[in-house]
């Protein structure tokens, strides 16, 4: 610690000195030294902006092109955007949706699938293993585009014994991109998983572990920070096509996280909180706003300012710090004091205004013992998959350092607060795991109302016990 110290002292004073010989230096001096690396920074900035800034100017242009003419700017509408969402001939809307559906999964499954292969051909010795690495490289020399019509033929043929994963179908093409990408992200992950020290398998391994043990116990745990901020990811553009489908989220007594409470007057009037509806039938370019985006703010707020997915996309991208009991990489260390950081801050308000959410959607879970008639006393799937959705969303808030500051923080003296105190002591119990019930909560809620979705859609039933 104290050599880090005489680093940063001698850091600081060379910074100095090259404060003060900028100060004395005259211009031609300073351009031949310094100058010309800002000209050249701000060339390439505006050379990569102009592309931007030129597509920008024609979709704002009235002639609804990019040749009408040869300038920036030529004139200013909306109409565009507002054709964009309203021309029933090309539902945009939809193919942005469908997009982000069949992206999420195929991503999820190609991540989860190349690193069960990559962690075969990284440990295991067996038959065929030095061939198949060889057929990975081989296999990416070829454009898929050549086996477009092969594809195509085949989910014709396949349709017709499975319609579901036939030709025109999301699982269709999902289980295409899956095996496109299984090859290239295979033989990356493999060079990961070679990096790993195998002395850990094998002390593993003496203590009677399996390659299954191994794997989802030792291995992932290695590369959690970057799965944590995949998943994490994963939820932001399912959440986003989930909250611009803007339907499907309400099937009686049902109603999905996403969008509860539900406050606009477009809403079902079950599915709104007690009738309560401030906002109207919005819409942004001629395409209605969804419900959901007055909700999810405060879910994504809450977990983007958490502890601990702070420090799964601080390591992830920064390497900031890449372990405890590490030296700070950088050589300028701000903190949270500045912006953009300074936001994290807000955490403990996000916090507050998910434990409003919690109770709503505990009420939301209780109106779930209903029938779709609206008797009580009845039990379905959809009732315990609510109830364990909201458990684990007071699981992941009681245990949050923000909610054992707020037990027991600015306390002097415990037994003056036997209350605070005891509560305080149960947090602190919660609080050990609070990285297991981000996670946990962070795919029940995405599964939630995956479920309801499809109830609604009609694709399952909420099947009823009694």
């Amino acid at each position: 610690m104290e050599l880090s110290t005489k680093q940063q002292e001698k850091q600081a004073a060379k910074a100095v000195r090259q404060l003060s010989t900028i100060k004395h230096m005259g211009l031609g001096k300073w351009m031949a030294q310094i100058g010309w690396r800002h000209v050249v920074g701000i060339v390439v900035v505006i050379y990569a902006l102009f592309p931007i800034v030129y597509i920008i100017s024609g979709s704002v242009n009235p002639g609804g092109t990019l040749t009408s003419g040869n300038r920036l700017f030529p004139g200013f509408t909306f109409d565009n955007y507002i054709a964009l969402f309203t021309d029933p001939y090309r539902p945009f809307a939809d193919w942005f949706k469908n997009t982000l559906y069949v992206s999420t999964v195929a991503s999820l499954g190609s991540v989860f699938l190349s690193s069960l292969a990559a962690y075969a051909f990284s440990r295991m010795r067996f038959i065929g293993r030095r061939v198949g690495l060889l057929s990975l490289i081989l296999f990416q020399m070829f454009p898929q585009i050549l086996a477009l019509v092969a594809i195509f033929g085949l989910l014709v043929e396949i349709g017709k014994v499975f319609p579901a994963i036939g030709n025109g179908t999301h699982i269709g093409l999902i289980l295409v991109y899956l095996g496109g990408a299984l090859g290239g992200n295979t033989y990356l992950m493999y060079g990961f998983f070679n990096t790993i020290p195998k002395e850990l398998d094998e002390a593993a391994k003496i203590d009677g572990a399996t390659h299954t043990q191994i794997f989802f116990g030792m291995i992932l745990r290695l590369t959690a920070p970057i799965l944590a901020v995949i998943f994490l990811l994963s939820f932001i553009a399912y959440s986003t096509w989930r909250a611009f489908e803007n339907a499907y989220y309400f099937a009686e007594p049902l109603i999905s996280p996403f969008y509860s409470p539900c406050l606009m007057s477009t809403c079902p009037e079950q599915a709104t909180l007690f009738g309560w509806t401030p906002f109207g039938a919005w819409t942004i370019f001629g395409m209605a706003i969804s419900p959901a985006l007055f909700i999810l703010i405060i879910p994504l707020g809450f977990r983007f300012t958490c502890y601990y997915y702070r420090k799964t996309y601080y390591r992830s991208f920064w390497q900031s710090p890449p372990a405890c009991a590490v030296a700070e990489p950088h050589k300028k260390y701000t903190g949270e004091t500045r912006f953009p950081l300074i936001f994290q801050n807000g955490h403990r308000y996000f916090f507050y205004l998910g434990l409003l959410l919690n109770v709503i959607l505990t009420w939301d879970a209780i109106l779930a013992f209903r029938n779709a008639e609206g008797a009580w006393g009845h039990i379905s799937i959809g009732t315990l998959v609510l109830v364990a959705n909201a458990t684990l969303l007071w699981l992941y808030s009681l245990s949050c350092h923000s909610c054992r500051h707020a037990m027991g923080g600015r306390l002097k003296h415990f037994s003056k607060h036997p209350v605070r105190y005891k509560s305080w002591t149960i947090v602190s119990k919660l609080n050990v795991n609070h990285g297991k019930f981000a996670m946990i909560s962070l795919f029940g809620v995405a599964l939630t109302d995956l479920y309801v979705r499809e109830v609604a859609v009609g694709t399952i039933s909420n099947f009823y016990f009694f």
